[in-house]
């Protein structure tokens, strides 16, 4: 007798959340229940993936593992050997978080076992970083199953993710609901600017060649729909423009998978007068039947809308959605193009008469349209960001196999069909990696000033502002004309609140590169915490008097540019006060910073008094 139908096995079905298609595993699961009611059968699976699907298991009973509580945690490092390790826990609240779950509770212990108290002040770097990075290496030794990954590659691929994930304040990937956004973050782009140009709007090269992509295949799709209609009207140069507006009218983001449709009687009530009127019109041309025929696809048209599915289980599920309503679309409209043409049905094998071949070919011709506003855009633009992301190195190919490895070594949870690192820490420790091998590979030469330069930009972007200075300082040192070092260290000292030295390093910049010191503005680089105007006893004046030839716009603009804390309603007023009594006020303080405004709106063209002490 067979063991299943004998019921002689114990089946133990582990990682329910890991397969691909879990709503399907759960109706063979149930199936085979109740084929084989005997058969004694355990199934794992995160609670959390679970909860998610649109069908349960119809088993008898369930369990749910709880999180460790601090009394079991403290029993598991309860020795001698571990006293280091939890006197450093008793003192970290969001550590104490992270050990709730056994394989971090055992990662920890394994890598800290032994340590003193004394032996943890003495870490080379912070004690959550340096676990963090145990941690990471005691995930790459585990045993490994299916596919495997380099490890190099594999911490850039992670930490490029949880860098970009951290700048868009994101903890869930759904790999279908990436944005063009993401080829705009990128660490080496950002990094290597001038911190106070920055202003996360730049075209990386990476965005610049996904745009040109989307422009030039939608561009293509349009000229040949385009194309096709003008074949039958007699001018097959309206494919060309066609092309040309396709192209030129594409958005290249954002990305929205058309994951389901649904026809709306409301949204297509919006369009009804204009269905109307080219049924109207089609009537006249064409004749009753044309126009029914055009204002009933018009209504279709416009009825249509797409709606994202509440629930995935699946990686990159709204785009292989997309992709099947698209070639619904357009293989139907295809179809109906050929059957309409010229009179002449499929194949040029069944005739229709010209009353019905036209209205046909116009449904065609509104299929392929659809296929494009209805998944095939978004398709298009998936696959190229897609292909950019690969090409530059940031992803692998199949990025839904990577990230499914990333999850089994323990660093990232697979939630439906998307994905969060196990940890919030976590992420942020990825993040910072991220920033950290950038950082290393800007020193080609400990010589080269441009090389310190570059890397005081980038950890000024990031907030190291003391480490930053150092590396403006070394830069100058090198290369004491180099007036970009100057500006930089200006605004360094500035959030330092070194505001002698402020002024001695714009006074620098403005000396070696007058462009560059306007192009500074202390505004945006955050004002000083404990600096503001009107609260110093030996303040100083900054006077801004009349001229004949600034208008008010430029005053106005000048002054939210370089005074603190500067509304536009109150430039506004500062700028009349200007107009009308020769002279006013904007802005009192210490004589470091006075003197600093005072240069920049002078430098600026505006007509500046000397500084004057505060009476």
């Amino acid at each position: 007798m067979h063991p299943i139908t004998s019921q002689e096995l114990l089946l133990l079905l582990d990682g329910l959340d890991e397969v691909t298609y879990m709503p399907l595993c759960v109706q063979a699961i149930d199936q085979f229940s109740q084929q084989y009611g005997r058969t004694e059968m355990v199934v794992t699976t995160r609670l959390r993936d679970y909860e998610m699907l649109p069908q349960r298991l119809k088993l008898q009973g369930a369990i749910v593992l709880q999180p460790l509580t601090p009394e079991a945690v403290q029993e598991y490092l309860a020795g001698a050997e571990m006293a280091g390790l939890n006197t450093w826990l008793q003192s970290d609240k969001k550590l104490q978080e992270l050990v709730t779950t056994p394989l971090m509770l055992q990662a920890i212990a394994r890598a800290y076992e032994g340590m003193s108290v004394a032996d943890f002040s003495a870490l080379d770097s912070p004690p959550r970083k340096h676990l963090f990075n145990a941690y990471i290496e005691r995930m790459f030794t585990r045993r490994q199953r299916g596919e495997q990954y380099d490890r190099a590659r594999s911490l850039r691929w992670l930490s490029g993710m949880a860098w970009r994930m951290e700048q868009q304040s994101q903890t869930l990937l759904l790999i279908e609901r990436m944005q063009p956004s993401w080829l705009r973050l990128d660490p080496k782009h950002k990094l290597t600017l001038p911190f106070w140009q920055f202003s996360g709007k730049e075209k990386t090269k990476a965005y610049q060649t996904y745009a040109i992509g989307v422009k030039a295949i939608n561009g293509l799709i349009w000229g040949l729909i385009a194309g096709i209609v003008g074949l039958v009207a007699g001018n097959p140069s309206i494919g060309i423009v066609g092309g040309l507006v396709g192209a030129a009218s594409t958005k290249t983001e954002p990305i929205e998978p058309v994951e389901a449709l649904k026809w709306s009687w409301g949204n297509a009530k919006k369009w009804l007068p204009l269905g109307l009127i080219c049924g109207v019109s089609g009537g006249l041309t064409g004749g009753l039947f044309w126009g029914v025929v055009l204002g009933m696809s018009g209504l279709l048209f416009s009825g249509l809308m797409s709606e994202k599915l509440e629930k995935t289980t699946v990686p990159n599920e709204g785009i292989w959605q997309s992709w099947e309503n698209a070639i619904v679309f357009a293989v139907t409209g295809g179809l109906l193009c050929l059957m309409g043409w010229e009179g002449a049905g499929l194949m040029g094998k069944v005739l229709l008469p010209q009353v019905l071949s036209l209205p046909i070919f116009t449904g065609g011709v509104v299929g392929l349209v659809l296929a494009m506003l209805k998944g095939g855009d978004a398709c298009i633009k998936h696959f190229i960001q897609h292909l950019v992301l690969y090409s530059n190195g940031d992803i692998p190919w199949n990025y839904a196999r990577f990230l499914d490895y990333g999850a089994e070594r323990g660093f990232l949870q697979k939630v439906g069909g998307g994905y969060i690192f196990t940890h919030r820490l976590l992420q942020a420790h990825f993040a910072d990696l991220a920033i950290e091998n950038y950082l290393e590979n800007l020193l080609i030469s400990p010589n080269q000033a441009r090389g310190y330069l570059q890397r005081a930009h980038a950890r000024a972007a990031i907030g190291e502002d003391s480490r930053a200075l150092e590396d403006y300082t070394q830069a100058i040192a090198l290369n004491p004309d180099l007036a970009e070092a100057y500006g930089g260290r200006s605004l360094v000292r500035y959030r330092l609140g070194d505001y002698q030295g402020v002024v001695e390093d714009y006074d620098q910049t403005v000396q070696l590169n007058p462009g560059l010191a306007q192009a500074i503005s202390y505004v945006k680089c955050l004002p000083p915490s404990k600096q503001s105007a009107n609260d110093d006893r030996s303040s100083y004046l900054v006077i801004l008097l009349n001229d004949d030839f600034h208008t008010f716009d430029y005053v106005i603009a000048c002054l939210l540019e370089y005074i603190p804390e500067m509304r536009r309603d109150r430039a506004l007023q500062l700028a009349n006060m200007v107009h009308k009594q020769g002279e006013a006020v904007v802005w009192s303080g210490c004589r470091e910073l006075a003197a600093l405004y005072r240069m920049q709106l002078s430098h600026a063209g505006l007509n500046m008094a000397f500084l004057e002490k505060n009476s």
